[in-house]
């Protein structure tokens, strides 16, 4: 057997309310080979776009803002480049983007409750 080599990647776990709270899972489809129909957190790979070369100019917020955000993102990940610690939070919001698109929007029944349409159900 061999090892497969490690891909960069992001997951996104998301939680709404106190108790009980929910939890934001996607169903992965059953035609993919690994853990086809599996409910998972929205996340995935890392691609090469998601990375910003030029932190400084790529990024179009005033100095201090940017300087702020970019301390707090890193500051979770001391020992990892800046640049890459911003690609994995950039990949992460992509995969939540992407999953919310495959699930759809929320909307609540007449009992209040929160559903979902899927993309399914809207075609």
């Amino acid at each position: 057997m061999s090892i497969a080599v490690a891909v960069p990647a992001s997951t996104v776990v998301l939680l709404r309310g106190d108790h009980p709270f929910e939890v934001f899972l996607v169903r992965r489809s059953d035609s993919v080979a690994f853990l086809g129909g599996a409910h998972v957190f929205p996340g995935g790979r890392v691609d090469p776009a998601d990375r910003i070369h030029d932190v400084v100019g790529g990024v179009r917020l005033q100095a201090d803002s940017f300087v702020a955000a970019t301390e707090n993102l890193t500051s979770r990940m001391p020992d990892v480049p800046a640049d890459v610690v911003i690609a994995h939070h950039v990949a992460a919001v992509r995969e939540l983007f992407a999953a919310h698109l495959q699930t759809g929007p929320t909307y609540k029944d007449a009992a209040g409750r929160p559903r979902v349409v899927s993309a399914r159900q809207r075609k």
